[in-house]
């Protein structure tokens, strides 16, 4: 079937050199995140003396692990069974591997720059980026594009939540 995720073909790619590459960085990368992220929610009076409001940020977590696992899980419907070229291939593994590196600036200049201005527009900058990533992908495999749907709501909602934050403390944006 073309676009089993556990066919022999698709757990193979999974197993591919360069997705290694890949899920290896996105780990470090999201490991050096959520350093960050401890790091200013818990030692931050910056970060403390915000008003917030919103959702539970456990929730909100479980719902960023959850689209993570799933949009790296769209690699695999693209290097299974699927018609992505070569140079397709490497495109996405690239804007993947710049959108980590965003996610990971947009980490720092939140929790330890303590910058919401530039964080709400690198959270803007995240979901145009990935809605891009989405489309490019959806041309290439629609299949492996609905894995990114969920991401691509995370980062609408990361940008909401943002502007919002920065409303409730009146921080012109």
């Amino acid at each position: 079937m073309q676009n089993d995720p556990f066919s022999p073909a698709a757990i193979k790619a999974a197993l591919a050199p360069e997705l290694f590459a890949l899920y290896a960085t996105n780990f470090a990368v999201d490991i050096l995140f959520y350093a960050s992220s401890l790091s200013g929610s818990y030692n931050s009076e910056w970060y403390k003396g915000l008003r917030k409001a919103g959702l539970s940020s456990y929730l909100v977590d479980a719902a960023w692990i959850i689209a993570d696992i799933l949009s790296y899980g769209a690699t695999i419907f693209l290097w299974g069974d699927s018609p992505a070229s070569i140079e397709q291939r490497a495109v996405i593994l690239n804007l993947y591997l710049g959108s980590n590196f965003l996610n990971l600036l947009w980490g720092v200049t939140f929790w330890q720059g303590n910058n919401l201005p530039l964080a709400t527009w690198i959270a803007a900058l995240l979901f145009i980026y990935n809605f891009y990533i989405l489309v490019y992908i959806f041309r290439v495999n629609p299949w492996a594009a609905l894995f990114l749907l969920p991401l691509i709501l995370m980062y609408a909602y990361l940008f909401y939540s943002m502007v919002h934050l920065a409303n409730l403390n009146g921080i012109i944006l």
